[in-house]
């Protein structure tokens, strides 16, 4: 391949236009080459109509690459590459995406972990009666406790260590319960 092409190329992947980014700005905006990109991708989500039950979850964008964003997730299709929380229909159709951006990702203000921070900026869109369904990587008692408060109904598995004020009588009689068994509670 002649320079020249090579050059026309290059010019075509990022907005040359856009100021070279100093190593300390740099940490503060990981994904500025691609931001224009996501925003146009974001807003075209975000157009798309919203439905009744919706769910969140983890997503790998793959990406063998050198970045610092790169995250490896087992037991994925593709575990290598950019992990991104997406917010989808039924059907599969993405209508808000977050991608994660490391220890520099921002904690929603009064969360206490990266997976509740993203469901509740993910949420903030939805209307009251929206119906969440989620994972137990995301699901967690103080979660469900604010999404109640935002008039948004969640569901997910929850892990036994998660349930300190909920009393259950799961643990004492385990051999009587089947494999998988479950019990539904319901918060106050």
């Amino acid at each position: 391949m002649e320079r020249s092409c090579t050059k026309q190329i290059v010019s075509h992947e990022t907005d040359q236009g856009l100021p070279m980014v100093l190593p300390s700005v740099f940490w503060k905006k990981l994904l500025w080459r691609i931001r224009p990109l996501a925003e146009r991708l974001l807003e075209g989500c975000r157009k798309l109509p919203r439905e009744e039950c919706l769910s969140v979850d983890e997503q790998m964008i793959p990406f063998t690459g050198k970045t610092q964003l790169k995250q490896f997730v087992p037991r994925k299709p593709n575990p290598v590459g950019l992990k991104n929380f997406v917010l989808a229909a039924p059907d599969g159709l993405v209508l808000d995406f977050e991608i994660y951006q490391g220890k520099k990702t921002l904690l929603f203000p009064g969360c206490s972990g990266i997976a509740e921070s993203a469901v509740m900026r993910l949420s903030q869109s939805l209307s009251p009666g929206t119906k969440l369904f989620f994972d137990r990587y995301f699901t967690s008692s103080s979660l469900l406790d604010r999404l109640v408060d935002k008039g948004i109904g969640a569901t997910g598995p929850i892990m036994n260590n998660e349930l300190r004020s909920c009393r259950h009588n799961m643990e004492n009689s385990h051999w009587t319960h089947a494999a998988g068994g479950r019990q539904k509670k319901k918060s106050t």
